[in-house]
């Protein structure tokens, strides 16, 4: 079953599949040929992207027949782009102008034969082979002005894989503005990929990285009481303090696809 989705206001549109796979020795893929000319596409991959051609001219072109991506590739000339978001499928071909993802691969597990073919009855799940299940997943075609920079492609990935959530409350006496966030950051460009509890101690963990290859110096505004805050390394160690103004802001520099950690206290 699949129903394609628009959405009013969103340049989005989403696939919502779901399927009882019983094919063995077998792919599903998905491909759409697009209206764009562009020698190099781009993968999304963690805290940041990279390049791979779209032409077969050499033998390590042909190597790269499919490589993998997280949430989204993107195939962009100069004024016009279409990426291809998903919400859990990272095997991506795009050759020419056609983008393609792989949903299912139904291949047998390696080792020893577990179920025999003739022993199967029709409709049942083949043990010995991979994907043998139902299957619930989404993916995304999203058209967008200029590269997948200006076109916001990695904010639509976010959007698809972790959706606005709302939570009823009650009337209370509180003392928040109407409009108040607890972390803020003035650039789109870098990204607040987590939020936790320190390993050590009841301190925060902020873990930032910027995403659109690019220096950048940013400003965090904190919309919690605190007393310091630290830049850490990934093991959570601290490494210098930070200074922050008096409205919770302190200015963060970041090199190309940087990982910045910082401790609240």
């Amino acid at each position: 079953e699949q129903a394609i989705v628009l959405v009013e206001g969103s340049r989005r549109i989403d696939f919502k599949t779901k399927l009882n796979w019983r094919e063995i020795k077998s792919m599903l893929r998905v491909q759409f040929p697009v209206n764009v000319h562009a020698e190099e596409a781009a993968y999304e991959i963690q805290f940041g992207h990279y390049l791979r051609p779209t032409h077969q001219n050499t033998s390590w072109d042909l190597a790269k027949d499919e490589v993998p991506a997280q949430k989204w590739a993107d195939l962009s000339q100069d004024d016009y782009g279409v990426a291809l978001l998903n919400d859990s499928k990272y095997g991506y071909r795009v050759k020419g102008n056609v983008l393609e993802l792989n949903l299912l691969r139904s291949v047998p597990y390696p080792g020893g034969v577990v179920v025999n073919d003739e022993d199967l009855q029709p409709g049942e799940p083949h043990h010995g082979y991979t994907d043998q299940r139902e299957h619930e997943f989404v993916y995304s075609l999203y058209p967008h002005p200029g590269n997948h920079r200006t076109g916001e492609v990695n904010k639509a990935a976010y959007e698809l894989n972790v959706p606005l959530q709302t939570v009823p409350a009650g009337n209370e006496n509180g003392a928040l503005d109407l409009q108040a966030g607890f972390f803020e950051l003035n650039s789109p460009n870098v990204v607040i990929e987590a939020v936790k509890k320190a390993e050590d101690d009841n301190a925060i963990i902020l873990r930032m990285y910027q995403a659109e290859n690019q220096n950048e110096r940013v400003q965090l505004k904190i919309g919690l009481a605190f007393e310091k805050i630290y830049e850490t390394d990934l093991m959570e160690n601290v490494s210098r303090e930070l200074a922050a103004k008096d409205d919770g802001t302190v200015e963060i520099e970041f090199q190309p696809f940087e990982i910045k950690t910082v401790k609240i206290v």
